[in-house]
């Protein structure tokens, strides 16, 4: 229980740290804009981005893509930065792209 509520303090902080205050105050990671439409906390759809990137969220941000609403993370693993869209009401992944590429020893990655 101890551990539990360490981690919510430190997502919190995280969170607030990006400047998602609002985000970090909500109790479900939802804030009441759109609060019938994301059913997801952010939490959830930042494992989901890291899960499918293979590396750790730098950002985060919400808006409407494809007419629904949705999170888009920004993640970031040793070969690129890869922003990943995460439907705010199922956790899907629906989209992403990668925004910058790294350049290793052997070359640019692909």
């Amino acid at each position: 229980m101890l551990f539990k509520k360490a981690v919510k303090v430190t997502v919190a902080g995280f969170l607030s740290a990006l400047g998602l205050t609002a985000w970090a105050n909500a109790p479900d990671g939802v804030t009441e804009m759109g609060r019938g439409s994301a059913s997801v906390p952010i939490t959830r759809a930042i494992a989901v981005a890291e899960g499918y990137a293979d590396g750790k969220a730098t950002m985060v941000s919400r808006r409407l893509e494809r007419g629904k609403l949705a999170y888009i993370v920004r993640v970031q693993n040793p070969y690129a930065h890869i922003d990943a869209v995460v439907d705010a009401a199922t956790g899907t992944l629906l989209d992403s792209k990668i925004v910058a590429r790294e350049l290793t020893s052997e070359g640019l990655s692909i």
